[in-house]
């Protein structure tokens, strides 16, 4: 893509994610899209299920920020840097959890990709656990592509994995119990 695309960039993923998101809901396509002004209107975060009138809205417990950049500077968030992209997307999202009125029944999903590499997800152990009704333990995904970082200093531990494995081990029916 051209430089100063940036904006068709991201429109273009977060179409895609959308579509990863139906995919992964098991819903007809186009079930999820973007939400008005991608978080700044209403609905929190970039992504939501579309509200169709005589059809009961979808319990989807999550709060979607997505990123597509051409580097994500994962060693300046292991050196603890405020002014890293994962830290300032994930106090974004944190800000964007706080608009629901009843922000302990969101959790909270990053979703973002860097040029020529796949679609990863980011999130927070303890929420994941506390909607599953079990601890989470991130052996279970592959270690190899599993990165925990601790971001802002509050201690709150964040896995970060490629999107195909986070779906293939947090499958949607987990969540539906909420």
């Amino acid at each position: 893509m051209k430089k100063g695309n940036g904006k068709s960039k991201g429109n273009a993923f977060e179409r895609k994610v959308a579509g990863l998101l139906d995919d992964w809901w098991k819903v007809p396509k186009n079930t999820f899209w973007r939400t008005v002004n991608s978080g700044g209107w209403r609905q929190p975060g970039d992504l939501a299920p579309r509200i169709l009138s005589g059809v009961e809205p979808m319990q989807f417990p999550f709060v979607v920020e997505c990123k597509f950049y051409h580097t994500v500077d994962f060693w300046e968030v292991l050196k603890e840097k405020k002014t890293a992209k994962l830290s300032v997307w994930w106090k974004q999202l944190n800000k964007e959890k706080l608009q629901y009125s009843d922000s302990n029944k969101v959790c909270r999903l990053l979703i973002f990709k860097q040029n020529f590499s796949p679609i990863c997800v980011g999130f927070s152990i303890n929420e994941i656990g506390r909607f599953i009704n079990c601890p989470v333990d991130p052996s279970i995904i592959n270690v190899l592509t599993c990165i925990k970082l601790t971001i802002d200093n509050s201690g709150e531990r964040i896995i970060i994995t490629p999107w195909k494995d986070f779906t293939r081990y947090y499958p949607k029916e987990i969540f539906i119990r909420l």
